[in-house]
């Protein structure tokens, strides 16, 4: 069953509280595929959607795009959807699970914390994230 979108959801707090987050912000810009002139070609074409996420959540902070994932995207920045739930999934469910994304120290910890909150809110459980199986 599809679940709805409510404005007062926990979800919908989170959501609001992530996208102001300069840690998690910071992870996202200086995440390899968008900090590299050129991004691994192989690893952006079997990732698509986090590839297309990582550049509609910049956009929407209005911060400079990874010419580099645009092109090889195919995609012109103007071309970009708007940052909505599909796009808050792909990025969170990597940020939180994929222990592949390099991080520094203060983001490992904010990491951390951010699952155990979300655990704690009842949005994550038996290590899946209900706010990101919202989408799908």
């Amino acid at each position: 069953m599809r679940q709805t979108f409510d404005s007062s959801t926990a979800e919908e707090k989170f959501i609001s509280e992530i996208f102001s987050d300069p840690v998690f912000a910071d992870a996202v810009l200086t995440h390899p595929w968008i900090s590299a002139a050129e991004p691994p070609v192989d690893q952006v074409l079997e990732n698509p959607e986090f590839a297309a996420s990582l550049l509609v959540f910049l956009k929407a902070k209005e911060q400079p795009l990874s010419k580099g994932l645009l092109r090889l995207l195919d995609c012109k920045a103007g071309e970009l959807p708007k940052l909505d739930r599909r796009w808050y999934q792909a990025l969170i469910e990597r940020y939180l699970f994929d222990e592949s994304w390099p991080l520094n120290s203060s983001a490992q910890l904010h990491r951390k914390d951010l699952l155990a909150r979300l655990r704690r809110d009842g949005l994550c459980r038996k290590g899946s994230c209900v706010l990101c199986n919202l989408a799908r």
